[in-house]
């Protein structure tokens, strides 16, 4: 077993090998496997590791991204709640022409603004396509409720915005030189306790304990290795010819 490559690893794919001896060694009945200098100082980068890699989970609660969240659920709700009631309208005209435009709004039910970020963003931008369909224009005109229908549009614009400045910024960081360096701290230190592990398992009294700890880490890396060469293969063949239209995967 050599040296485990770690040359080209994502961000991710080096923290997770990280955790993955971690838990390797948390399994080993030997005290050194978690006392040795080489194992304090791979736990110690992969807390600051994993701690820069957070920050995209923290930057979507970002308060400017939580208020136009909520900007833009007040909009669906309101722009529901007042068709809903032009449903109980004493003109039959009003309240037909006003059954037709809630189906739009409700097409997914009451429960979209709880949905997770993007995939209640999936499902607003279809009911905006909805009520972008001509003849469900003009009835939103004539209900006089084209204000409500132009908010929801503003304010997912406006979180759309934002979330995409978020993504900027985490992407800017993981580019970033400090984070080069931090990956590269990284890598060194799981290497470091490889190699400590390997040694052991060479010349230790209890080498046959430290060859199973050494060879959990070893399959458990290569398993990683293949999961992010497909993942890397999967990207690569979804990308878009200059001829070809990109795949559109639901």
């Amino acid at each position: 077993m050599n040296e485990l490559s770690l040359y080209r690893f994502s961000v991710a794919s080096t923290s997770n090998v990280c955790l993955m001896i971690l838990e390797e060694a948390g399994k080993c009945t030997i005290a050194e496997a978690t006392t040795h200098p080489t194992y304090i100082a791979l736990k110690s980068c992969y807390r600051a590791y994993q701690d820069s890699i957070d920050r995209t989970k923290k930057s979507e609660s970002s308060p400017p991204l939580l208020a136009a969240e909520r900007r833009r659920d007040d909009a669906l709700t309101g722009g529901r709640s007042i068709t809903s009631g032009l449903m109980c309208s004493p003109d039959a005209g009003v309240r037909a022409k006003a059954q037709r435009v809630f189906v739009q709004f409700d097409k997914f039910g009451a429960g979209v603004e709880k949905l997770k970020n993007e995939e209640e963003t999936t499902k607003l931008l279809s009911i905006l396509d909805g009520l972008d369909q001509p003849e469900i224009k003009t009835l939103v005109v004539e209900l006089a409720i084209g204000p409500y229908v132009e908010e929801l549009r503003a304010a997912n614009a406006e979180y759309l915005r934002l979330w995409d400045s978020r993504e900027d910024d985490v992407e800017a960081f993981r580019n970033s030189t400090s984070a080069s360096n931090l990956t590269r701290s990284v890598q060194e230190a799981i290497n470091g306790y490889y190699d400590y592990v390997v040694a052991m398992s060479k010349y230790s009294e209890k080498k046959a304990e430290w060859a199973l700890l050494a060879s959990a880490i070893h399959s458990r890396y290569l398993t990683l290795k293949q999961k992010q060469q497909q993942e890397k293969k999967d990207k690569k063949d979804d990308k878009p010819t200059p001829n070809t239209p990109p795949t559109d995967k639901k």
